[in-house]
């Protein structure tokens, strides 16, 4: 039933004028995921700041491989800013096929966010089992 649920989400998003699709973000040259998630931030703070608790973004990033110098890039993790009155921000980031999340969060409000990344990772287990 999740499962079903989330792709029925996904479509209707897919459909919302508002929704740009990865592969158009990919496109934007010159803008790197930070970037992009930098804007998600500045979007959010034009909002009042008693109309939500939690910002997600999530950016597109490059799907080949990345080098510094002879160093190989290996992974991206993203590190969301949390703005004043936020509980938690998310924020999500692909690199070479494999999609990286960030937490960041006020500790009084949400003491254990460690057990978020544990809870998505058992949901994905669990709805892979389906789908597969």
């Amino acid at each position: 039933m999740r499962l079903a649920q989330i792709a029925r989400e996904t479509a209707t998003q897919r459909h919302q004028r508002e929704a740009v699709g990865a592969k158009s973000l990919a496109r934007l040259s010159g803008f790197a995921p930070p970037t992009l998630h930098a804007l998600g931030s500045r979007a959010a703070i034009m909002l009042p700041s008693d109309s939500y608790d939690l910002v997600v973004t999530n950016a597109p990033g490059p799907q080949h491989e990345m080098f510094w110098d002879d160093g190989q890039l290996k992974e991206v993790y993203p590190v969301p800013a949390l703005l004043d009155g936020q509980a938690l921000a998310v924020s999500m980031s692909s690199y070479l096929g494999t999609v990286y999340c960030g937490f960041t969060s006020d500790r009084q409000a949400l003491p254990d966010v460690e057990e978020i990344g544990e809870l998505i990772s058992s949901a994905l287990e669990e709805l892979s089992g389906i789908a597969s």
